[in-house]
């Protein structure tokens, strides 16, 4: 609205410049109405700038991360059993099969601590008696 109303304006200017300086009959009636014209235009131009929204407000800030690592001990990685070769038994599957699942085991239980140990840091770092301010 605010674009078309700005170039009315400057068509009308023009027009009354090319008027007033070509036809010298209709002068005062053509810029009295050129003047008319322009006070509209600039009514609306300033009217688009009441109607304007305001912006949004800024959300609030975002809460500090809470950073709980976990120490080296806990994620160190264990090398897998080795797989049985060449002419194998029964009796060297079971046993693979007996460490494989020992190895599992101790994953799990390694996972189950770094869990407990997030969870008992996320704890402490929202605890209010814990926070500075």
């Amino acid at each position: 609205m605010t674009l078309l109303a700005s170039l009315l304006l400057i068509a009308l200017g023009g027009y009354a410049v090319f008027a007033a300086l070509f036809d010298t009959r209709n002068h005062r009636r053509l810029w009295r109405g050129v003047a008319i014209g322009c006070l509209v235009l600039l009514i609306l131009l300033l009217a688009g700038c009441v109607t304007r929204e305001a912006p949004p407000p800024e959300p609030p800030p975002l809460p500090a991360p809470v950073l709980c690592a976990a120490p080296v001990g806990m994620t160190v990685q264990e090398p897998e059993p080795e797989r049985p070769a060449g002419a194998i038994t029964q009796r060297d599957v079971a046993a693979y099969l007996v460490e494989l699942h020992r190895w599992g085991w101790r994953g799990w239980r390694r996972l189950s601590s770094v869990r407990a140990h997030a969870k008992a840091c996320a704890s402490n770092a929202n605890d209010e008696s814990m926070k500075e301010y």
